[in-house]
């Protein structure tokens, strides 16, 4: 038998298709997916996997990729689980894309075939594209059964796509033993047959296959969001009993400010995990005393080698970090150099563990995103700046694209965010760079206040200034609506750059 390692241990190899049918075998009337399409048992996802499989065993069987454009549904995830128990590589496409971006990733990806819903299918015949496409309702499943697939650990298990904030989206490809990995990894965090997960992310993204794949790995009920709203969150949570949720920053951040929220609601909830883009040591505290269950801030990319837990509740002391390394992950910062920095000295992050992709599609991309020690041993560039402390606690200070030189200085926008978002009139807000005659860059403040807030601009930058360093103070404060994002719901600081100043 096949085996991949598992925090450095030699573990008999399993893919996902192989749990699926392992639950299916014991618990076969026990619900798996509940999804407002339908609910659908572990019995009913083994048959839909199986006949997925077949397909594409008897359809695409010299492809590598099929494609996935489809929303959140019971049908949607019998279909993801259908394509990678084939030994098919999963490349699933963001649906905000504009028509030009879709048509190129559908062609940089090389799927043959589209894995779509109702909405996705009247998109992709509109654009006359030669993919052959499949509705979810998927085929028949009292077709013979199909064979396992040859899947090794290397093999391919998705391609996904980057948001794409600084120039095309790049082709990320993931292996099953990366996904093995992190099935395992879902038992740390105590999922299991008894637990019910939520997703409220779109299936596209990295951060929802993590989840899904936690949560059937382990024999989880999977409950789906087929669009996340805070008061609809709220609701499903109390309705189904969720006990596991994996959700982004902005999210936990509209629950909380929804006025419908109620820390009983939400009693269920054992554990919660934040990913995707720091929170700030305010609403680390505010759901410390608030949010119910263990709550753990995950830093890590979507390419893998840098991944860090923080437990909230048991570290207060620690809020401004990201925590300590995941078990199996090793993170370093280093200077421009390329020299390992001491204890405490801000560098560029790298990291690498049991995550790392295999690499990107563009094969151009590799060069630059590896980093290699004396050793030989292989680190992802994360192009974050970050320190680790004395205990082995990083704190992240921003992109180093994003990195403010003002008079020769360097300035870290979350420094500067960390001091901004104590003011108790501040929602939201984010850092950046514009050119100054005088000093090079000059840090600039965009804010999302309460709707109550009395403060203006000028007010708001005494304050700030106040309590800055000197190299740190604010040029110019921008009031904002709301802060311009991302389609993975992080901040667009391209956006806040190009809006005009005061």
């Amino acid at each position: 038998m096949e085996t991949y390692s598992i925090f450095g241990m030699k573990m008999a190899f399993h893919t996902l298709s192989h749990q699926i049918d392992a639950h299916a075998q014991h618990t076969p009337d026990r619900i798996a997916i509940v999804g407002t399409d339908r609910s659908i048992s572990w019995k009913d996802l083994s048959d839909s996997q199986s006949a997925w499989r077949q397909r594409w065993l008897e359809t695409a069987k010299d492809d590598d990729v099929v494609a996935f454009y489809a929303g959140n549904s019971a049908g949607a995830v019998a279909g993801f689980c259908g394509i990678v128990a084939a030994g098919k590589c999963i490349a699933p496409l963001p649906r905000h894309l504009t028509d030009e971006t879709l048509t190129r990733l559908l062609s940089d990806c090389g799927a043959k075939h589209v894995v779509v819903d109702d909405d996705g299918a009247a998109r992709l015949s509109a654009l006359n594209l030669p993919q052959v496409l499949h509705h979810i309702d998927g085929p028949d499943t009292t077709h013979p059964k199909a064979g396992d697939a040859d899947i090794a650990p290397n093999t391919p298990f998705n391609l996904t796509y980057s948001s794409g904030t600084t120039g095309k989206p790049k082709g990320i490809v993931q292996s099953h033993a990366l996904r093995a990995n992190q099935g395992a990894s879902g038992t740390l965090m105590g999922l299991g047959p008894a637990k019910v997960s939520i997703l409220s992310t779109p299936l596209d993204s990295d951060t929802t296959i993590i989840g899904l794949v936690g949560a059937l790995w382990n024999g989880a009920q999977l409950v789906l969001m087929p669009k996340f709203e805070a008061l609809d969150f709220i609701e499903v949570i109390d309705k189904q009993k969720v006990t596991h949720t994996l959700m982004v920053p902005v999210q936990y951040e509209r629950v909380l400010d929804h006025a419908e929220y109620a820390t009983e609601r939400l009693a269920s909830l054992e554990l919660s995990l934040c990913t995707g883009a720091p929170l700030s040591p305010r609403r680390k505290r505010e759901l410390c005393d608030r949010w119910p269950g263990a709550i753990l801030e995950v830093y890590g990319l979507t390419e893998g080698g840098a991944t860090t837990l923080l437990s909230l509740k048991d570290n207060p002391e620690k809020l401004h970090t990201v925590g300590q390394p995941f078990p199996g992950s090793t993170i370093l910062t280093i200077s421009d150099d390329g020299t390992v920095c001491p204890t405490g000295e801000t560098g560029e992050i790298v990291g690498r563990d049991e995550w790392m992709m295999t690499g990107y599609t563009d094969e151009n991309l590799n060069g630059s995103v590896f980093w290699t020690d004396d050793e030989g041993l292989r680190y992802i560039r994360t192009g974050d700046l970050g320190a680790l402390d004395a205990d082995g606690f990083l704190t992240i200070q921003g992109r180093k694209k994003d990195m403010i030189i003002s008079g020769g200085f360097n300035v870290y926008p979350c420094d500067v965010e960390s001091v901004l978002s104590d003011h108790p009139d501040v929602v939201e807000c984010a850092v950046f760079g514009t050119p100054s005659e005088k000093w090079g860059e000059t840090p600039v403040a965009a804010l999302v206040t309460r709707r109550e807030a009395t403060i203006n601009a000028e007010d708001f930058k005494a304050w700030a200034n106040d309590r800055l360093g000197k190299t740190q103070r604010l040029s110019d404060v921008l009031l904002l609506d709301a802060l311009p994002r991302t389609a993975a719901d992080k901040i667009d600081k391209n956006a806040l750059r190009a809006l005009p100043l005061s």
